[in-house]
């Protein structure tokens, strides 16, 4: 279960980047540091590994649609409207996390959890419509060239999410739920 939830973290937090990382600035890694709780040391190696695959993911982005200098601080200006709609989203979704794992580990009942995770759902689709309108607003400044490559680089994210989603396969979140209807 830790591995689920340590996995499922990472994959919303690289998604909801990903998704962002074209309007990044270098300057700013887009996330709040909070306390350090017990698992602290390990998810701050996992975010300093992430804001390094970012930055990479960011500059590739940068290189492939040749953004002017306009549309650059155009999307600055989208990033910093969505970052104070989504950021608490994002806190709000690794304290879920963190909760559904001390209910795994304290011996919640599958129900209890079952709901946790729902919770945690809703949240994440909260946080992908704000990733969506973000998209569609950077999309809008940008000329049919770059629209077209941004199609590819898009395209090129959702086969690697599919990739990775079938390495994983029977494990996380799909796996747990099986679990839980077997025991029901």
């Amino acid at each position: 279960m830790k591995k689920f939830l340590v996995l499922f973290t990472a994959v919303v937090i690289a998604f909801t980047t990903i998704n962002c990382a074209f309007a990044w600035d270098d300057d700013d890694d887009g996330y709040q540091r909070g306390p350090k709780g017990p698992r602290g040391a390990h998810r701050e190696s996992f975010r300093e590994k992430h804001k390094e695959e970012i930055k990479k993911h960011k500059e590739e982005i940068k290189r492939r649609l040749k953004l002017t200098e306009e549309q650059k601080v155009q999307a600055k200006a989208i990033r910093q409207q969505a970052r104070p709609k989504i950021e608490p989203i994002i806190e709000q979704m690794h304290k879920q996390a963190e909760n559904i794992l001390e209910m795994k580990q304290s011996g919640a009942s599958q129900e209890e959890i079952k709901s946790e995770i729902e919770k945690m759902k809703a949240l994440g689709k909260q946080a992908n419509e704000i990733r969506e309108e973000n998209i569609k607003k950077f999309e809008a400044i940008l000329n049919e060239e770059q629209k077209a490559e941004f199609k590819k680089i898009k395209a090129e994210v959702k086969q690697k999410k599919g990739e990775f989603r079938s390495k994983r396969k029977g494990r996380g979140f799909r796996h747990h739920k099986m679990e839980m209807e077997k025991t029901n």
